[in-house]
């Protein structure tokens, strides 16, 4: 298969959905945790997330509805 010249300089690329956390102010930062949990409760579930906020990143998860957890509860 040929390609025409310069077709890979028109592909687009793919749209990244990171959006960087806002800025704070150095004083302000030298006091939060980098890390903050957030919850959410429903009428039958609960699910807990760990986000890293300098990066905005989620390195951990849980849920009541996983088969694993629901067995121990």
């Amino acid at each position: 298969v040929a390609v025409a010249p310069g077709a890979a300089a028109r592909r687009k690329k793919p749209a990244t959905m990171v959006i960087p956390p806002p800025d704070r102010a150095a004083r302000i930062v030298g006091f939060l945790k980098p890390n903050l949990l957030r919850m959410d409760f429903s009428n039958k579930f609960v699910t807990a997330q760990v986000i890293h906020t300098p990066t905005t990143t989620v390195p951990c998860s849980a849920s009541s509805r996983e088969k694993l957890l629901r067995s121990h509860m």
